[in-house]
């Protein structure tokens, strides 16, 4: 079980799928053949015995989907067989084939969740600060959905409390709580180039101070003066640490992809 997302540029191999939504669902059918291969092959199991319980999670509660595992099989080595053109798509950043897709794994920890909270610091841009407010005047997404996963045990969300959490933002009172956060980052279907700025710019994850002759260096190009030049570059600004949690590597990675998808200009798809 995990949340997954993909970089929504277009490419021939999402084309030829069908769109976004068939890539999702077919890079996650990947995963998990991988992931029922490596258990049947524990268990001494012959694939066509297996079958596997893929839950889907919304406000009416949690549904259970079992598949044959033999199904899974044949539809992930029709996917394998066109992601070719994958090689060289700048939006492969997360592995060497269908690498625009990644997942962050449930349950998500209490210490991933917290290592979140903890990003947000005490003065929170006053540009992000007012990309929050705006995405939150369309709808985009419903904190009750992140307060049904804490409901259901330890196999979605670890921590229980939706605790807030007030900052400042250019001398104003900034607020917000734990539902809000996580339903903003993974529960809105998809995020636009400048709700993922915003979300990256509220964590912290965002470096100015890029070096001209670093070409190395992934970078953001934003405030475009009138000259259409753009004034300011922004590089991602979180690393991975041999000592991270496994579920702080997935929200890492996660941020990398919203990072990519906002220098590619398009959309992060989001599947909770």
């Amino acid at each position: 079980m995990s949340i997954e997302y993909v970089v929504a540029r277009p490419c021939a191999v999402k084309n030829d799928l069908g769109g976004d939504e068939a890539f999702l669902r077919a890079c996650t059918w990947r995963l998990m053949a991988r992931t029922a291969k490596r258990e049947a092959r524990k268990k001494n199991l012959r694939f066509e015995e297996v079958k596997l319980t893929h839950r889907i999670v919304s406000l009416d509660g949690v549904d259970q989907v079992v598949e044959p595992l033999s199904d899974i099989l044949e539809e992930a080595a029709r996917f394998e067989e066109k992601t070719g053109p994958c090689a060289d798509c700048p939006a492969c950043v997360l592995d060497e084939t269908a690498g625009c897709f990644g997942t962050v794994g449930y349950p998500v920890t209490a210490e991933a969740e917290q290592w979140l909270y903890d990003r947000i610091t005490g003065e929170v841009e006053p540009w992000a600060a007012r990309g929050w407010r705006e995405f939150w005047k369309g709808a985009r997404a419903d904190p009750a959905r992140i307060a049904l996963l804490r409901s259901k045990g330890d196999d979605f969300l670890e921590g229980k409390s939706a605790w807030g959490l007030t900052a400042t933002s250019g001398g104003r009172p900034f607020t917000l709580n734990a539902n809000e956060l996580l339903a903003a980052l993974f529960a809105a279907g998809s995020l636009k180039p400048a709700d993922a700025l915003m979300l990256l710019g509220l964590l912290g994850a965002l470096d100015p101070d890029v070096d001209p002759e670093d070409e190395e260096r992934p970078v953001i190009g934003v405030s475009e003066a009138e000259n259409g030049e753009t004034e300011e570059k922004l590089a991602f600004d979180i690393y991975p640490e041999p000592y991270d949690d496994p579920g702080i590597c997935d929200l890492k990675a996660y941020l990398f992809a919203l990072f990519f998808a906002a220098a590619l200009g398009v959309e992060l798809q989001v599947s909770l």
